[in-house]
């Protein structure tokens, strides 16, 4: 199993750490991502956040992306988990 790492980084006089998503990261959500859509097991937006430690915004980012690189997946209310937009119910 690939584990995800968040860097750090100080921001300002306050030293208040900020989390910045990587390339690398952002590379390894979307896959994590698109294994959970095959699944059909992703959860609701806020779900799939919670389980990869994100915000809600980042996972529509993310699937946003996602879709632009070429991905038809959409989100499917009556199982509650975005799906290949073949499967769509």
């Amino acid at each position: 199993m690939i584990m995800i790492i968040f860097n750090c980084l100080l921001i300002g006089p306050s030293t208040k750490i900020s989390k910045i998503m990587s390339r690398f990261d952002r590379e390894n959500l979307k896959v994590r991502i698109l294994k959970l859509v095959d699944l059909k097991s992703t959860g609701s937006p806020e779900d799939l956040a919670d389980r990869l430690g994100i915000s809600p915004r980042s996972v529509k980012r993310l699937v946003s992306e996602i879709r632009e690189d070429g991905q038809r997946i959409k989100y499917c209310q009556i199982i509650e988990s975005y799906v290949n937009e073949n499967e769509y119910y």
